[in-house]
Order: structure tokens, then sequence, then C-alpha cells
């Protein structure tokens, strides 16, 4: 089970691309996302079950943030608990937002594994778009906390990776960069090249 706030599904690659290769690799794979505009509340995707809540989507303020925020947890974690009441058997949270990691540390309380995928830090984005140092430290906690519940942590990069390891802190073997790029399908056909040698302008 997959849960996803800040972006629609499938226009999130990243958590498209890892729950289509689960599903193609025979997983049940159940995607919790915000509901876009013209989007069914549920639907079948390339072997993907998605289900979708109303959203709302902030603005430029911290309160719209926490307006969303506040949304998104209420409905992803009754949902992701019916989930791992009727038996899923893992949790893939994506952050930010963080504080998702309260149903990493339910799913571990009921025995059930536990993946973090650190798409962006969290502290980091906060601190770039608002200053409260209440909120920064409520942050880096959450933080802490998704890296702590998690079985794996899965990064994008390095840089990412280092975080996670200082932070958690957590065992090096247990951090993975996977990286965002696109699929060689999602590339139109190159075009057939001339025939002939190739000359210098003149």
């Amino acid at each position: 089970m997959v849960l996803l706030e800040n972006l629609t599904y499938p226009a999130d690659t990243r958590v498209r691309n890892e729950a289509e290769s689960l599903a193609a690799f025979g997983h049940h794979v159940t995607v919790l996302a915000p509901r876009g505009r013209g989007q069914r509340s549920s639907e079948r995707l390339r072997g993907v079950e998605v289900r979708r809540y109303r959203a709302v989507w902030a603005g430029r303020s911290a309160w719209s943030y926490a307006l969303e925020y506040g949304v998104a947890h209420a409905q992803l974690l009754g949902r992701s608990m019916w989930e791992l009441l009727k038996g899923a058997e893992v949790l893939h949270l994506n952050g930010p937002p963080d504080t998702l990691a309260i149903a990493g540390l339910l799913a571990r309380a009921a025995g059930r594994k536990v993946v973090y995928d650190m798409h962006d830090s969290g502290p980091e984005l906060f601190r770039a778009k608002f200053d409260s140092a209440r909120a920064l430290r409520v942050l880096q906690l959450a933080q802490r906390a998704a890296i702590r519940c998690a079985d794996q942590v899965i990064v994008t990069n390095d840089t990412q990776r280092a975080i996670a390891i200082a932070r958690g802190p957590c065992s090096p073997a247990d951090v993975t960069v996977v990286r965002n790029g696109p699929r060689i399908s999602e590339f139109p056909d190159p075009l057939a090249g001339r025939p002939g040698e190739l000359q210098a302008p003149r």
C-alpha cells in the first residue's frame, strides 16, 4: 500500500514507476492519493489499484499548508489503517510530508513492513518557504520518525542518502538510492539518418 500526498497519481512519475514495477513482479499494489480534476475516485491503471480522496490544495500561506496536510492526513491515516486491517503487508510512505510517519509507526506496531521514500528533505523545503523555528523542529522530528520507523529507506540521490543516514540515524545498508528518470518507451523513435557522408559546412 502506497501513501501519496503532494501530487496526484499517475502524475507523480516516481511513484507511478515504482508502483507499476511492483505490480509487474506480481505484487498487489494499492495507491492512496489525492484526487485531481476529472479523475475517478477509484480505478485500476496498468495493474495498480488507485484510490483517491478529495484534496484541499495549499496556497502561499503556512495556514493553507496546514489545511492541506490536515485534510490529507485524516484521509490517508484512516484509509491506510483500513487497508492494514484488511491485511496489507507493506506500507510505503512518500515524503514530504514526513508526518505520515504516524501511519508508519502504526503499521510497525501491527507487525507490518514499512518503506519510507524521501523525495525531498522536508525541513529544508520548509525553511526555504517559511520562518518558524517551532514548526521546523516538528518537521525535523517527523523526518527522524519516518526514517526510524522504516525497514527500508529510499532516496533520490546521494545527498539525500547522507541526510537519512545522519539524521535517522540508520544503517547505510538500509538506505537505497533510486533515481528519477524517464523510461525509454516515453521517447519517440529517433529520426532516420540521411544516407551519405557528413560534410562540414562552408
